[in-house]
């Protein structure tokens, strides 16, 4: 997206060439590793060679999580790579070196080397099993001490979990995200999420519900520790360097980012999500513009009514996910609450004009995807590679 980099468009153009990991959820057959293993096989397993493996899954809170264990080890001059899904604007949002975007040069080597080995063996990932292979080769280069690995959905069959050699694993919380992938229950979601505990997982860190805590410790072997903590990412680290140092985390876009004096963008997508979303709110009532993904449940949107004047449905452009129409949007709120005004737009951009129309407040949810699109106003994604922050400086 408004990229200029040469090598950049061509790795972006392998990319978009191989199959989308929201199409393959789509034809009905779940991913399995078995291509993931042979591609991390042919590249010698690169990501042994990191001192700690860290991987964090959870129905929220999972990429905040990444961003503060992040922070306390770079507070300590460790070298660490975090590894991410999704980017909201380009795709070097996916892999931070030392908390900093992955440079145009260094994704674009990284991702030639992957496509070799891919032509070499005979391999076809997906998109997102391609960029966690990409993620690897590229914090072995940098010559990361730490790899940090943010599970994209679920957990068992996600990508990031056919690294080997041994981890720290973090599950922060357990809720209803996804429900049509994952399963129809909180339980269902709950074990996709703890198959990330695997026979090399040396810790386990938590903030979900005692009520999955049996679930996980099933898992483990008798030499993993479990820890159930308010404050996962602080706990980690204690453990690993024994104290945390005093550190802002790094800031992540669309999560309660305050992109003009009246807009607001924050990509929640589950009732939990949106419960804390709304306990964080100052004012009292806010104009929505909204648009959720076919795999989220509409009913979670019970949890965001208090904070809810009226709502302005989007459909969203997007080649890997599949979005509720909003004349779908609009008629569960006729349905469940015809007290509050939905009209529909084609496009995010209309949709955020009307909202702006009103004196309240704008707050734009239900999707990272539609919070990546809209911020393309505030951030060129040309800016974002060049500056290789999601907070680039406006040089007009």
């Amino acid at each position: 997206m408004m990229q200029t980099h040469t090598g950049l468009s061509k790795a972006e153009n392998w990319l978009l060439s191989l199959k989308s990991e929201g199409a393959f959820f789509r034809a009905g057959q779940p991913p399995s590793l078995t291509e993931m293993h042979k591609l991390l096989d042919a590249m010698g397993r690169q990501e042994r060679q990191f001192d700690e493996r860290i991987v964090v899954t959870g129905s929220y809170g999972k990429g905040s999580c990444c961003a503060a264990i992040e922070a306390f080890l770079r507070a300590t001059n460790a070298n660490v790579a975090v590894i991410s899904s999704p980017h909201l604007q380009v795709v070097n949002e996916r892999i931070r070196l030392n908390q900093q975007l992955i440079s145009a040069e260094a994704f674009a080597d990284a991702t030639f080397y992957v496509q070799s080995v891919c032509k070499k063996h005979n391999l076809q990932p997906t998109y997102y099993e391609a960029v966690v292979a990409i993620g690897v080769r590229a914090a072995a280069v940098f010559g990361a001490q730490v790899l940090i690995a943010e599970v994209g959905i679920g957990g068992r069959l996600d990508a990031v979990n056919a690294l080997k050699g041994s981890r720290r694993v973090v599950i922060t919380h357990i809720g209803t995200d996804h429900m049509k992938l994952l399963g129809g229950s909180k339980a269902a979601i709950a074990k996709e999420k703890s198959g990330i505990i695997t026979d090399e997982t040396s810790h386990v860190y938590t903030s979900a519900d005692a009520a999955f805590h049996a679930m996980m410790q099933s898992k483990m072997t008798p030499q993993c520790t479990f820890s159930h903590t308010p404050n996962c990412a602080k706990k980690l680290v204690e453990d690993m360097i024994w104290c945390v140092p005093d550190t802002a985390p790094t800031p992540l876009p669309a999560r309660l980012e305050r992109i003009s004096d009246t807009i607001l963008l924050d990509g929640a997508h589950s009732s939990e999500r949106y419960k804390w979303l709304v306990s964080q709110l100052p004012e009292r009532k806010y104009a929505v513009v909204l648009s959720l993904t076919q795999s989220n449940n509409l009913d979670d949107l019970r949890s965001l009514l208090p904070v809810i004047d009226s709502v302005f449905a989007c459909q969203v452009a997007s080649g890997d996910r599949e979005f509720q129409p909003p004349e779908a949007i609009q008629n569960w709120f006729k349905t469940n609450a015809s007290a509050i005004p939905c009209a529909t737009f084609d496009t995010p951009e209309k949709a955020l004009t009307a909202a702006e129309k009103s004196t309240l407040p704008v707050l734009v949810t239900g999707s990272l995807y539609l919070c990546g699109q809209l911020r393309e106003t505030w951030y060129l994604g040309s800016e974002i590679v060049a500056q290789q922050t999601a907070f680039p400086v406006s040089r007009t």
